[in-house]
């Protein structure tokens, strides 16, 4: 649940009747997390359910999620599959595969058990791990490590991006505001099998050697484009002078020069 307010979690998950549970594996410590259901879904029959924690998980750590006492929109009892029932029930199971699986389960019901979730209210339970701090980091590490060696070994005077366009915005005679808007392209090596500036309809994917590591040929670049807005008070002789910089990518309905732009047309941060 979501506090309008500000668009947080309430507590409620951490409630002894929470119908949905988050539980470090570990120490069966009870976490902060809201769910919501899909709300782009198309199909009344198949909607996800997500469950989002309230913090960042730690990096390669096991948790466990269990759910129950769920109701269906007509205020019917959400009951367990078939397959999950009898591990919960600890019941006979002659198809191998599931069977393989109860001493995983088994682990799992008593950890829930121990953090005060009975097992026989449970209509579906799982663990997971999250990915350690070097298989998040150490792809973006590389690229990230091997671009500035690059940079680094340019001649003085090389210049690896390109201003293609300078458009005026404001005469700044009122104070604030815009000054001018830059966009312009800047050169950086592609890791990729092919590059998403010039063809983004392909599918490209990551060139790695044998342990994952990122690998540049030395000589294939890409053109990514970049938008500047400088506002009034970055130009000679105005004043208060600009704080600061401020550096913005994009998301997930949008590019960063649209982003840019819209910064421009709201007028907002106009002193940065």
């Amino acid at each position: 649940r979501l506090l309008a307010e500000r668009r947080g979690p309430d507590d409620r998950s951490l409630h002894a009747d929470s119908p949905t549970v988050l539980i470090d594996a570990e120490t069966g410590e009870h976490l902060l997390h809201f769910i919501e259901n899909d709300a782009r879904a198309t199909d009344p029959a198949r909607v996800l359910t997500f469950l989002r924690p309230g913090k960042s998980l730690k990096p390669g750590h096991r948790y466990i999620v269990g759910v129950r006492n769920l109701k269906r929109a007509d205020g019917s009892a959400v009951e367990p599959e078939p397959v999950f029932r009898a591990l919960r029930d600890d019941r006979e199971i002659t198809i191998p595969e599931i069977a393989a699986r109860k001493p995983a389960f088994e682990d799992i019901f008593a950890r829930l058990q121990q953090a005060s979730v009975p097992r026989g209210d449970l209509i579906l339970a799982f663990d997971f791990h999250t990915q350690s701090d070097h298989g998040l980091t150490h792809q973006m590490l590389s690229m990230r490590d091997q671009a500035f060696a690059w940079l680094a070994a340019l001649p003085a005077d090389a210049q690896p991006f390109t201003i293609t366009k300078i458009v005026p915005k404001d005469d700044c005679s009122a104070g604030g505001g815009f000054h001018s808007e830059v966009q312009g392209t800047f050169k950086v090596p592609l890791f990729l099998s092919g590059d998403p500036i010039t063809n983004s309809n392909s599918l490209t994917v990551l060139n790695v050697d044998a342990n994952q590591n990122p690998v540049w040929d030395g000589q294939t670049f890409t053109n990514p484009p970049f938008t500047i807005a400088i506002p009034c008070s970055a130009v000679a002789g105005e004043s208060p002078q600009p704080k600061r910089g401020v550096i913005v990518g994009h998301g997930l309905f949008g590019t960063g020069r649209g982003f840019v732009q819209d910064l421009i047309k709201e007028n907002v941060f106009s002193d940065v």
